[in-house]
């Protein structure tokens, strides 16, 4: 990290789970202004990340750091799994396996065999997929029934 603690208390303010500008970083830039909140929300990672002298932090690594005077390490988890919800309540120091184990259930769903049928929801799907057009994408067709599916 970069950044200090003591400058991450000086710069920022908490409240229920965000962090405000409580200085600008660069009193000659109009960007982030005092009482402003701080970051932006990363869509792809479905985070909150704050940019601080060229650097980007996530905001719950940040506010950590500013209730508890340390650094997680070696990585901050969001115990409800709400990668959002940075209240402090809701963070905890993590090992990677301990953040891996509170990640969300995958349902995993093994492939079928050709031309076996597989229950999908409702639904069953032919697994038999035929390509289009020069793409190469492919057709998969889903059926009511196991019946419709043999026609």
């Amino acid at each position: 990290m970069h950044i200090s603690i003591e400058e991450v208390r000086e710069f920022f303010d908490y409240q229920d789970g965000q962090l405000f500008w409580k200085k600008s970083p660069n009193p000659y830039a109009n960007r982030a202004k005092v009482g402003q909140l701080a970051g932006t929300l990363r869509k792809g990672e479905n985070r909150w990340q704050i940019g601080y002298e060229g650097r980007a932090y996530f905001r719950s690594r940040l506010i950590f750091a500013w209730h508890h005077g340390k650094w997680p390490e070696p990585t901050c988890d969001h115990i409800n799994r709400n990668s959002l919800d940075d209240r402090i309540e809701n963070l905890r120091e993590a090992t990677h396996s301990e953040q891996i184990y509170n990640q969300k259930k995958r349902i995993v769903i093994n492939k079928p065999k050709r031309n076996e049928m597989h229950p999908f929801g409702k639904m069953y799907t032919c697994p038999i997929c035929k390509h289009i057009g020069k793409g190469g994408g492919m057709k998969r067709w889903h059926f009511d029934n196991c019946k419709d599916m043999k026609k």
